[in-house]
């Protein structure tokens, strides 16, 4: 398995609960993607939420 990919779904496992919930909801912002979360997206929730405008 290619550890890129690895490493990028162990980091959308760290992503805050609401973020997740706006993945599953769909009501994710459109100019947000999956794989932006997954490749430079702050540990920190709330880092998170201010990338995110959340």
């Amino acid at each position: 398995m290619d550890r890129a990919y690895v490493s990028r779904m162990v980091k959308l496992t760290t992503l805050a609960p609401d973020i997740l919930a706006a993945i599953l909801d769909e009501s994710l912002q459109d100019h947000v993607t999956l794989f932006d979360l997954a490749s430079g997206t702050p540990l920190l929730w709330d880092e998170q939420r201010a990338l995110l405008c959340l």
